[in-house]
Formats: structure tokens, sequence, C-alpha cells
């Protein structure tokens, strides 16, 4: 047997909607599309906006945004993960200028 959400997916999806209902199961029968376009690591907002021309969404993009939010949850954005690798990995070891450079952690011998 179905589990409840699956079988509210479908009712939602093949049922009268009316209402914000309409989005929901026009957001819901896009949801793997939409779900393998994050995983890719396109944005939200250029999803949104090809979905809007293609006339598969007529919702707006803060709606959009929230059912993202709410329903693919488990979906972080790779793209920013992958930046903030990179400028780790990337890092130059900083170059010391010539001149004064304060250092905290002192040498007792070099006081004395």
């Amino acid at each position: 047997m179905e589990s409840l959400s699956a079988r509210i997916k479908t009712k939602i999806i093949n049922g009268t909607n009316n209402g914000r209902n309409v989005h929901i199961a026009i957001l819901l029968k896009l949801e793997e599309e939409i779900r393998q376009s994050l995983i890719d690591g396109w944005t939200r907002a250029l999803i949104w906006q090809t979905l809007s021309e293609e006339k598969k969404l007529s919702c707006s993009y803060s709606q959009f945004n929230r059912f993202v939010k709410r329903y693919l949850k488990d979906i972080s954005a790779p793209s920013a993960n992958f930046k903030n690798k990179l400028k780790v990995f990337n890092k130059a070891p900083e170059k010391k200028k010539p001149g004064f450079h304060y250092n905290p952690n002192y040498n007792v011998d070099d006081l004395v």
C-alpha cells in the first residue's frame, strides 16, 4: 500500500484543484525535473525563469522558492558548497610584506 504522502500527492495532482493547490499540483508534477536541475547546480531563480518562459509554471518566484524550501529541503546548492571548497583549496600562501608585522604570540627569548 502506498504511503499517505504518496496518496495525497496523487490526489492533488489528479484531483480537482482550486486556489493554491493548482500551483502545488503543477510543482509536484515538475518535482523531479526541478530536483535534478538543483543537483546539477542551477540556481532557483534560473529554474523558475526557464519554467515560466516555457509556460510550465505560472506562480511567482517567492511561491516557487517556498515550494523548493518546503518540499525539496534535502537538496543543498552544490554550487555554493563547491565554491566554498574551492576557496579553501585554492588559497595561496600569503607573502610577507616588508615592514612591521604584529604577532600576538611572542617568544620570551626575544623579549629578554
